[in-house]
């Protein structure tokens, strides 16, 4: 069921053959310089070789280089607190130290703390662990000890190590939780480190080695994250979200330079890595953003999936974590256009690799310029959409969750979320959170893993199942695995559009107890997205159809309680977030956040009620967590259309102007503003997305089209499909 798409995070293979033919080039000249000394064995596709340092510094002159920088960049191996509380991360740098001084007392404390330290694979009631943590904290660390201290090691203490990880690394590959079926989850990445790095670090000495280079590089990174990455990860989004996200491309830094200097081809598998860059960019705020009510500002990225430390600022490098990735793939590539956007990238940003990272980086290099890329992009995969106004600080930019990533272990039920933001202050964004509760929908505390915490459409106060919990759907449907379908899209310089239906994903229809799994309201949910890009104003259009199955048999089994609705009775309810409680009247809410507003202008239902909800009202929550949400119900019919228009804007300025002019069999969206002209949006009734147009002001009618635009990701950038159709802030690159 892997199927290839037209690129995204795994994406068009017209740039990897260019990116595998530069990687075997790079090889070459790394052997040309003389890679390995000392009889080199070969391990699956690497070229190890029996001196050490291997991990990082393996390359011919890197440590030297290491020390060049040291000279004038030192650190001094760091004072250490005693078992059981020694960092160690500290520990680490003391091998570190050992590498740019010589000196060997720095070796003493890597070794007696690997030596002492027992990872564990039973849980204090000796049943077995589901998943290490350990892996994932020290592991690392570990291996660099072994490593970068591996002449101050007895034979016999050597020998008690490769045992003692041998068992563990081997016990934690056969393990379900982090294994296949969760490639984008970060249990998965620190196995595969941690395998790589020992199997490098040990080679030689372990007759195990091999195999765990082998399930590392060539079972989870080949097989099956590479075909993982074909049909979720196309786009380059990490799929857990902001905070886990980051640990995808973080942690295979270090054991994947180190494959790459010994011959092996880590990144020839997939276009992720070079591909998440792009979505990095997308992904991050174009200025710093304020924190809350305060003057405190940082660089963000549009929020989603768990993520514990979006309340404490800085989302867009949680510990720098995405910065180590940003120079090594520079280091990889200094001279390509990839190179230059990452540079810009960590210099807007502010965000600084390590120690280590830093001393051995390539030399500096030319600066790209966000302003050559496409104002929109769309990461199939995941089914993300990112659209703009511009590429300047005061942009007003916006995020749409069209799909569903998998594989990810910390999802949330999200799908067709939208989040606003415009000069510093988010307007309109999910709730975050990792285990934290919210007042939701009739009252009911939920987590904010849960709709009501997004911007999203529900059924009877839900949205979509749980898919990664559902067994197989029944075969034979054009749909089978209930995923959102992105069925329309388009973007012009004047304005983006998207369409995702989304129906299928709030059921499962099996064939045996349907009522356990499936949410029977909902028949039909599309919902459309117009950007006027010269208006700042999003338009959102939701169609929506409920069910009248809750009245089948099937569904009134005591075991499985469920209101037994018509379709007439079904509450259907848009879902919208604002900081602080909006000010509401006839048809309209709006937001304020400091010097910015959000005008929200409802259009149907024709005489809305807006129902504000202050999420914080939960016992002992964290007061920091919970917004204000309106909710807008519609009921009474099982079909009928929710059409609102968002219009981010400075306080100051005037509310826009928004109408609908009925035509019979279709709507005419009018809006009209006194600084920024007009726009009209025409859409077809009925349950069906279809035909359309967008007027700019006295301007033809584009028509909509009934397809999805493709976009290429290649080696120097996306590239949408169509070269009249692709949106440059600076003309045609």
């Amino acid at each position: 069921m892997i199927a290839a798409m037209p690129c995204g995070d795994g994406h068009s293979h017209s740039g990897e053959n260019t990116v595998s033919a530069f990687l075997k080039i790079s090889r070459l000249v790394l052997f040309a310089l003389g890679l390995s000394v000392a009889a080199p064995a070969q391990a699956a596709n690497l070229t190890i070789p029996t001196t050490h340092p291997r991990l990082w510094f393996g390359a011919p002159g890197r440590v030297s280089q290491a020390q060049s920088y040291f000279a004038t960049h030192s650190f001094a191996a760091p004072a250490l607190d005693p078992p059981p509380n020694t960092s160690p991360d500290d520990v680490r740098l003391h091998a570190l130290h050992y590498l740019m001084t010589g000196t060997a007392a720095d070796c003493t404390a890597p070794v007696t703390w690997l030596m002492d330290y027992v990872p564990r694979l039973l849980n204090g009631d000796g049943t077995p662990i589901t998943a290490s943590d350990e892996a994932r904290w020290f592991g690392e660390d570990a291996m660099l000890m072994y490593d970068w201290c591996n002449g101050f090691f007895t034979p016999s203490q050597k020998a008690t190590l490769i045992a003692r990880w041998n068992e563990f690394i081997g016990a934690l590959n056969a393990k379900s939780w982090g294994g296949q079926g969760m490639e984008a989850n970060n249990y998965f990445w620190g196995y595969l480190r941690l395998g790589l790095m020992w199997g490098i670090a040990s080679f030689h000495d372990n007759a195990q080695a091999q195999s765990f280079i082998n399930h590392a590089l060539d079972v989870r990174n080949d097989q099956w994250f590479a075909a993982w990455n074909l049909r979720w990860g196309m786009g380059g989004v990490a799929a857990e979200g902001t905070q886990y996200g980051n640990y995808v491309i973080d942690y295979p830094t270090i054991a994947f330079r180190s494959a790459l200097d010994f011959g092996g081809t880590p990144f020839a598998s997939s276009n992720f890595f070079r591909d998440e860059l792009y979505n990095q960019i997308y992904s991050t705020l174009p200025a710093p953003t304020y924190l809350r009510d305060t003057s405190q500002t940082s660089f963000e990225r549009f929020p989603f999936n768990d993520d514990e430390f979006f309340v404490d600022g800085g989302s867009a490098g949680y510990q720098n974590e995405s910065a180590d990735y940003l120079q090594a793939g520079i280091d990889r590539g200094p001279s390509t256009p990839w190179a230059g956007y990452a540079r810009a990238l960590l210099q807007e940003t502010g965000l600084t690799p390590e120690w280590h990272v830093r001393a051995t980086a390539s030399a500096p290099g030319a600066m790209g310029s966000f302003s050559t890329l496409p104002l929109d992009y769309y990461a199939p995969g995941a089914g993300w959409m990112y659209m703009r106004s511009d590429w300047s600080a005061n942009a007003t930019v916006m995020a749409f969750q069209l799909g569903l990533p998998f594989g990810t272990g910390h999802a949330h039920l999200d799908i067709g979320s939208f989040q606003l933001w415009r000069k510093g202050r988010w307007l309109s964004r999910e709730t975050t959170g990792y285990v934290d509760n919210l007042l939701g929908f009739d009252n009911v505390i939920k987590g904010t893993d849960q709709p009501e915490a997004h911007n999203t459409l529900l059924f009877e106060g839900r949205s979509e199942l749980n898919w990664e919990s559902l067994p197989p759907r029944q075969p034979g449907s054009d749909n089978p695995d209930g995923l959102p379908q992105v069925i329309r899209m388009q973007t012009r310089p004047d304005f983006s559009f998207a369409a995702v239906d989304l129906s299928q994903a709030y059921r499962a229809r099996f064939a045996t107890q349907p009522a356990r799994y499936d949410w029977p309201y909902a028949e039909v949910a599309i919902r459309e997205f117009f950007f006027l890009r010269g208006l700042r104003a999003l338009v959102i259009v939701d169609r929506t159809r409920a069910s009248s199955d809750s009245l089948q048999p099937v569904y009134t089994n005591p075991d499985y309680p469920l209101a037994h609705l018509s379709a007439a009775q079904v509450r259907k309810t848009f879902i919208t977030h604002f900081f602080n409680a909006p000010t509401l009247s006839a048809g309209m809410a709006v937001g304020s956040y400091g010097d910015q507003a959000l005008q929200l202008r409802t259009l149907l239902p024709a005489s809305p009620v807006y129902r504000v909800v202050n999420e914080k009202q939960v016992p002992s929550g964290d007061t920091r967590i919970g917004q204000s949400r309106l909710e807008i119900d519609s009921s009474g019919s099982a079909d009928s259309y929710f059409i609102n228009v968002l219009h981010p804007r400075d306080g100051s300025e005037a509310n826009l102007t928004a109408s609908l002019v009925d035509g019979g069999t279709y709507w005419d969206i009018v809006l009209t503003d006194p600084q920024l002209g007009s726009a009209t949006v025409r859409i077809n009734k009925g349950m069906t997305s279809a035909g359309g147009s967008v007027k700019i002001g006295g301007g033809v009618s584009q028509p909509l089209i009934d397809a999805v635009q493709g976009i290429s990701i290649t080696d120097t950038g996306p590239v949408w499909a169509g070269s009249g159709d692709a949106i440059f802030a600076n003309g045609f690159e």
